[in-house]
């Protein structure tokens, strides 16, 4: 059975810190039973000392029961709100292997601007059925509420609602059929309220292939996956006309577009963690607005190639495109006409909020250990009508142990990503441009990896080109299929 206890929202989109342990069967009755501690998990963005973070969260680490975690919890939830550099915390217990039983604990510290409120999770789940109910207080007083009831199924039970957990990140479904019923209720300023009620059909189907004994790691590598959902909601505001608010009810109104999405992907590279060679190839697809709303189309295409160069070498390239292509009023970003209706909303605060999304939705290390962390994910909006990706990476790959199968990966990365914005007078042409703007982030720096059967610990510096102090940042990290 998994339970999850979620202090906050989303991740921070400079700083994250988390420990994992597992815990045994998560019942009342095993609340007092020892809890064996697993490695722990950092990933550091910060400018501020991480240390101080670290050793807080150490302290739950090193608590035998649940309930001590628990407590000890609360008293870092008030000490990271005391010290007013962190007002967010997780804490999720997570159900890793279905046969054994055996959820994991993990626990997270998350750095916000200036966001308050405690935000609870409860989640109750199993191989078919699951159930989840999350409320919690956002940024400007607002109030969320959801809960969702759903089905799982699969033929084999790897994951719940084709999402990516973070111990099974590469694991599908081989084929599934999920139904889920939404209820969200959202409020704002006590002024407005938005209600959302919903069905989540998605079927995926995945064909794998058996393990390559002579491949790296023994990684199964997946030949196809196929994924089509369709997601229909309707949608109740209640919101003032006053000018003034009119940006929320169009935030919110891009939050509940009913939507089908379709994805297709080959997969070939010899490792999912440390690719030498091969190749990746995907393409995404969503049409959005079956419902009430702005309709649009919005598609992603994504390459990877990996060459082997020999003596252990070899060079990559990644390559992603992606564009929103409105089909109520043919502009290449429907979210800008909100600028033409209320004026005190200057651009410059929405490139504000771009880079803060870019931040959350790329990083500098995906390119050095797990490769791909958020690109085009239903859950995480960029925020840009286009967007460009491109990464080119050298690395090597040196065995140390053949016996434990350990090796040293080194890599030198430059990775580059572009959102572009436009909004045209006239739809049925591109000549005639009206606004047009765009945002780029580049970085390089260097990763070191040490790679033992399927896990992966990497080490990653990174320079924002663009960043005038030239600090750098770090990135660690622990992964594992």
């Amino acid at each position: 059975m998994l339970k999850r206890l979620l202090f906050n929202r989303k991740p921070a989109p400079k700083f994250e810190i988390q420990t994992h342990k597992p815990v045994g069967e998560f019942t009342e009755e095993n609340l007092t039973k020892p809890i064996q501690i697993d490695p722990i998990q950092v990933q550091a963005f910060s400018k501020t000392n991480p240390k101080i973070i670290y050793d807080r969260l150490s302290i739950i680490a090193e608590k035998k029961t649940l309930e001590e975690v628990l407590e000890e919890s609360k008293k870092a939830i008030r000490f990271f709100q005391e010290i007013n550099t962190f007002d967010g915390f997780i804490l999720k217990f997570s159900e890793i292997n279905f046969r054994k039983r055996v959820p994991k604990v993990q626990v997270s510290a998350l750095m916000k601007e200036k966001r308050t409120g405690i935000v609870p999770f409860y989640e109750i789940s199993n191989p078919l059925l699951n159930l989840g109910i999350k409320k919690h207080n956002t940024f400007h007083n607002g109030e969320f509420f959801k809960l969702s009831v759903g089905a799982d199924l699969s033929q084999e039970n790897k994951l719940l609602s084709f999402t990516r957990p973070l111990f099974q990140k590469n694991s599908y479904n081989l084929r599934g059929l999920n139904i889920s019923m939404i209820q969200e209720q959202f409020k704002q300023f006590d002024k407005f309220q938005t209600k959302t009620t919903g069905c989540h059909i998605a079927y995926s189907s995945r064909i794998l292939n058996d393990y390559y004994n002579s491949k790296p790691n023994n990684i199964r590598i997946p030949k196809g996956l196929h994924l089509l959902s369709l997601n229909l909601q309707l949608r109740y505001f209640q919101i003032p006309d006053d000018e003034k608010y009119l940006i929320y009810r169009q935030n919110a109104s891009e939050q509940y577009k009913s939507s089908i999405k379709y994805s297709y992907e080959i997969d070939k590279r010899n490792n999912t963690h440390f690719p030498t060679s091969g190749y990746l190839l995907s393409t995404k697809s969503e049409l959005a607005g079956l419902g009430f709303g702005a309709k649009f189309i919005k598609s992603e295409m994504k390459a990877h190639t990996h060459f082997s160069i020999g003596k252990g070498f070899s060079f990559g390239l990644i390559g992603a495109l992606g564009l929103t292509t409105s089909l109520s009023k043919g502009s290449l970003l429907g979210s800008l006409d909100r600028f033409k209706q209320q004026k005190n909303i200057s651009l410059s605060e929405h490139w504000q909020t771009i880079k803060g999304l870019m931040s959350n939705a790329t990083n500098d290390g995906e390119s050095a250990g797990t490769e791909d962390k958020v690109i085009f994910d239903g859950s995480h909006r960029l925020g840009g009508d286009s967007y460009g990706r491109f990464t080119a990476m050298f690395r090597h790959l040196y065995p140390i142990s053949k016996k434990k199968n350990l090796k040293i990966g080194t890599t030198l990365f430059f990775n580059t990503n572009t959102f572009g914005f436009a909004d045209f007078l006239n739809g049925s042409t591109f000549k005639k441009l009206k606004n047009l703007a765009s945002y780029s982030k580049s970085s390089c720096g260097l990763s070191l990896g040490l790679l033992k059967k399927n896990s992966v610990y990497s080490l990653t510096v990174a320079y924002d080109l663009k960043d005038n102090s030239k600090k750098p940042s770090f990135f660690l990290n622990y992964d594992f299929n």
